[in-house]
C-alpha cells in the first residue's frame, strides 16, 4: 500500500493536518502566479512591472504595500477580496476531507473559506487569531486554525515578507504559534497543497525543527510531480514526500477507513465518537458498549435517517454446495427458520465451516464480524393485481410478494384484510407456456379484522372459487385462472362452509346497523360465534329463528293436564307445543355481551310419546318434535310472545 506508515497513523487520529493552497486550486481558487500577475497589473509603472514580474507572492504584495502604496494594505486587501471572491467548481476534495472525522486539528495558510464551510457547523471551530484561541471548545470535533488569517479579519492577514518576518520574529499571534508547536511535539503531520515555491511553509517547517530540535513526530508531505532535488530538500527536512494528488490520497484514505473503521473500534484504536462520526456519514446508526478490558462491541446498527442500507456479500464456499447454488432450488434445500427475518420463506443455509472465505459491507464500510451462519434467500418482489369476478360484479386490487421457489415455480402472497392466502404455481412444462399451471393453496384466517365491509367483500373471492366461477386477474391473463383446476370433491363443503362465513359478516353488519353502534372489535368466524350472531340479530329485529334439529327435540312437561288435552296425547294427534329457556349469561359477540334473557321455543308438529301419573296427581307428558328445524324467539317476555302466536293462529 502507498500510504501505509500514514494511513495507519490516521486510522490511530495521531496525525493533524496543513492545509496549503494548492489544495483549493480544483475549486477555482486564484493560484499565486494569478495573485502575481493581478498585483503587477496595478503598477502603472512599466519599468517597476518589468523588474518585479519574477518576485514571490510574499515579495510582491510587500513592494506593493511599501512603495505603491506607500505603507497602506487597504489596496491590497480589496484587491485579493476580490481576486478570492470566486465561483467555485469543484469541492470534491474538501468534501471527501470533511467525511474523514480522524483529523482533529487542521492549520491552513489559505484565505478562503473552503475548508470551514465543507463542515457543519456546529462541527467546527474557527481561529483566526490570537484572541479566538482564548475560546477554544475542545468538545468541537475538529478546529480550523486559519494561521495567516482570512478577510473575515483583514488586520491578521499575513501575506507580505513584512507580515512573516513579524510572525516568526515578534512573535505575533504568539498563542496560535504555541498551538502548532505544541502540535508538532504531539502529534504527526500531514502536509498536502503545497509546492517548495511556497516559502511560508519551509519557513514553519524551519522555524519549528529548530524550536523543538529532534523531538517532533512524523512529517509527511503530499504533492505530484517532485523532482529529485525538491525530494532531496524534503528529505533534510525530515519530510517523508509521496508522490500523489490530494485526491488519490483522500480516495484510498477513505476505502482504507472503510475498510479497517469497524475493527478500530473494537479494539480500541479510535474514539466512540469518531466511530459513530463516520458511520453517520455512511448514513449508519451504531449501538455500542464500550468495554475497558474486552473489545468494544457494535451492538446493532441501522439506517440513519431511514435512509436504506446498502449491504454487499462477498462469500466463498465449500465444493459441497456448488449443486445447492448452481439450482436455487429453495423448494428442495430450503429450511424454514422460525427466528429469521423471513420467517415463512424457505432459506438456503450455508454454516459457518463451510465458509472458506466472507465479507459483509454495509453502504461500503466492511464489517468484521464472525458469522456463525449465512442465510440465502429468494428476492421477495411487491406488485399489485386487479382481481375480477363479474358473477359478483367484484373488481379490486390485491397487493402480491412473490418469490422463486425454484425454476418453474413461485409462491404467492395474497394480503385480503380477514385472510392471508399462500399460493404456489408451477408451470406443467416448463418448454410450452400455454401448458397451464398446477396451482395450490393454504388459506390462513386472521383472529382478528379491522373493517367489517371489506371482511364481507374479500370473503367473495374465496367463495367465487370453490364455487368454481370465472376468476381473472387482469395482469395474468385473459382467461379465468381457474378454468383449467381439476374440480376436488372438497370443493362443495368449502363454497358452504365460506357461505357461512359471508352471512356471519352480514349479520354483524345488521346487528351494528341496528343497535346504531359499530363493534370496536371483530373476532374472525367460528362456530359459537356463527349461531351467536343469528341469535342477536333475530333479538334486535323481533323475528323468528329457524334451528336445526337433525333428530328432533324432546321435552318433558308436568301439569295438571285437562281430559281433553289427555285424549289428545293418547290418540297421538299433532299438536304445537311451546316452552321456554332461560339464560343466566348473556351472547358474546366481539367482545361485546348482549343480554337476551329468555327463548320461546316453538316445536310443531309435535306428538306426545309418554304419559305418566306422578305422585302429586299432577300428569308427566314426553313431547317430541319430529321436524327437522324448529322457531325460536328470543325476546324479554316469551308469555306475551306466546299469547300473540295463539291468538293469530285463532
Amino acid at each position: 500500500m502507498k500510504f501505509e506508515r500514514l494511513i495507519k497513523l490516521i486510522r490511530e487520529e495521531k496525525v493533524s493536518l496543513f492545509i496549503g493552497s494548492g489544495f483549493s486550486l480544483k475549486a477555482g481558487a486564484p493560484s499565486s502566479n494569478e495573485l502575481c500577475k493581478a498585483i503587477i497589473s496595478q503598477i502603472d509603472n512599466d519599468l517597476q512591472r518589468q523588474e518585479h514580474k519574477s518576485d514571490k507572492l510574499s515579495e510582491i504584495t510587500n513592494y506593493f504595500v511599501e512603495e505603491i502604496c506607500s505603507g497602506s494594505r487597504n489596496s491590497l486587501i480589496e484587491l485579493l477580496k476580490k481576486k478570492f471572491d470566486f465561483p467555485i467548481t469543484n469541492l470534491e476534495d474538501h468534501q471527501a476531507l470533511a467525511k474523514i472525522p480522524h483529523f482533529h486539528k487542521i492549520f491552513t495558510t489559505n484565505y478562503d473559506t473552503l475548508l470551514e464551510d465543507s463542515y457543519e457547523k456546529h462541527y467546527c471551530q474557527v481561529i483566526r487569531k490570537d484572541a479566538d484561541c482564548a475560546y477554544l471548545d475542545k468538545k468541537t470535533p475538529v478546529s480550523i486554525f486559519k494561521i495567516h488569517g482570512d478577510f473575515i479579519n483583514q488586520d491578521y492577514v499575513v501575506i507580505t515578507s513584512k507580515d512573516y518576518d513579524n510572525y516568526f520574529r515578534h512573535n505575533q499571534n504568539q498563542l496560535m504559534w504555541n498551538e502548532v508547536k505544541s502540535t508538532f511535539l504531539k502529534e504527526h503531520i500531514l502536509f498536502i497543497g503545497y509546492g517548495l515555491e511556497d516559502d511560508n511553509i519551509m519557513d514553519i517547517i524551519r522555524n519549528i525543527s529548530k524550536t523543538i530540535n529532534k523531538n517532533q513526530k512524523d512529517m509527511f508531505l503530499i504533492a505530484p510531480g517532485f523532482n529529485e532535488h525538491k525530494i532531496g530538500v524534503l528529505r533534510s527536512m525530515k519530510v517523508q514526500y509521496h508522490d500523489a494528488t490530494a485526491a488519490e490520497f483522500l480516495t484510498e484514505l477513505t476505502q482504507e477507513l472503510r475498510n479497517n473503521i469497524w475493527s478500530d473500534f473494537k479494539n480500541h484504536k479510535i474514539s466512540t465518537e469518531t466511530f459513530t462520526r463516520f458511520c453517520n456519514l455512511h448514513d449508519i446508526e451504531p449501538t455500542v458498549a464500550i468495554q475497558a478490558e474486552k473489545e468494544n462491541k457494535i451492538v446493532q446498527y441501522k439506517s440513519k435517517d431511514g435512509k436504506e442500507l446498502k449491504h454487499d456479500i462477498n462469500l466463498t464456499i465449500s465444493k459441497k454446495y456448488k449443486e445447492i447454488i448452481d439450482s436455487m432450488d429453495f423448494e428442495k434445500y430450503g429450511v424454514i427458520i422460525k427466528n429469521s427475518p423471513f420467517p415463512t420463506i424457505p432459506l438456503l443455509k450455508i454454516s459457518n465451516e463451510d465458509l472458506v472465505d466472507f465479507s459483509l459491507r454495509v453502504n461500503d464500510i466492511l464489517i468484521k464480524d464472525k458469522v456463525q451462519s449465512v442465510m440465502l434467500a429468494p428476492v421477495v418482489k411487491s406488485t399489485t393485481l386487479t382481481l375480477r369476478i363479474p358473477a359478483r360484479s367484484f373488481l379490486e386490487q390485491i397487493n402480491v410478494k412473490s418469490y422463486s421457489l425454484r425454476k418453474g415455480k413461485r409462491a404467492f402472497t395474497f394480503e385480503c384484510n380477514i385472510y392471508k392466502i399462500d399460493l404456489t404455481a408451477e408451470m406443467q412444462n416448463l418448454d410450452d407456456i400455454n401448458s397451464g399451471l398446477n396451482i395450490s393453496a393454504k388459506i390462513t384466517f386472521n383472529e382478528v379484522y379491522t373493517n367489517n365491509n371489506d371482511a364481507i367483500k374479500w370473503i367473495d373471492i374465496l367463495c367465487a372459487f370453490f364455487s368454481r366461477e370465472d376468476i381473472y386477474i387482469n395482469e395474468w391473463s385473459d382467461e379465468p385462472i381457474n378454468r383449467k383446476l381439476v374440480k376436488k370433491k372438497e370443493d362443495a363443503m368449502y363454497s358452504t362452509l365460506y357461505g357461512k362465513f359471508k352471512t356471519f359478516y352480514e349479520n354483524i353488519k345488521q346487528i351494528e346497523l341496528i343497535s346504531g353502534t359499530p363493534f370496536t372489535t371483530y373476532h374472525n368466524y367460528n362456530d359459537q360465534a356463527f349461531l351467536n350472531s343469528f341469535i342477536i340479530v333475530s333479538y334486535l329485529k323481533h323475528e323468528p329463528l329457524d334451528i336445526e334439529s337433525p333428530n328432533g327435540v324432546d321435552i318433558t312437561a308436568e301439569d295438571y293436564f285437562t281430559d281433553d288435552y289427555l285424549n289428545v296425547a293418547k290418540n297421538k294427534e299433532k299438536i304445537v307445543a311451546f316452552t321456554t329457556v332461560s339464560y343466566d349469561k348473556g351472547f358474546v359477540l366481539n367482545d361485546k355481551t348482549f343480554v337476551i334473557p329468555n327463548a320461546l321455543l316453538i316445536l310443531a308438529p309435535s306428538t306426545v310419546t309418554i304419559i305418566k301419573k306422578s305422585s302429586n296427581k299432577k300428569i308427566k307428558l314426553t313431547i317430541h318434535c319430529e321436524a327437522k328445524t324448529y322457531k325460536a324467539i328470543y325476546t324479554d317476555d316469551p308469555d306475551r310472545e306466546r299469547m300473540r302466536l295463539i291468538e293469530s293462529k285463532e
